[in-house]
């Protein structure tokens, strides 16, 4: 959608929905037919899980899932 920022080194995946002005940070991925609603962050190295809808803010290095999405687990944050 409109206005929206992807970090350098961030992959967003096939069918990824991203409403307005949101924003991800770098070496961030999406997985398949995720989605995000309007005005929300996410971080650096974050992982979004496949289907997964992100309604607030995310965390730097965490792995996020599920409808709506919440921290699934702690990342390495030597990126």
């Amino acid at each position: 959608d409109h206005d929206c920022s992807i970090g350098s080194h961030s992959q967003i995946t096939a069918g990824v929905t991203l409403a307005g002005e949101t924003s991800i940070g770098e070496f961030a991925y999406m997985g398949i037919k995720s989605a995000s609603i309007p005005q929300v962050k996410i971080g650096t190295n974050v992982q979004i899980m496949a289907g997964s809808l992100v309604t607030k803010n995310c965390m730097d290095n965490f792995v996020y899932g599920g409808y709506p999405a919440r921290i699934i687990k702690a990342l390495n944050k030597d990126k």
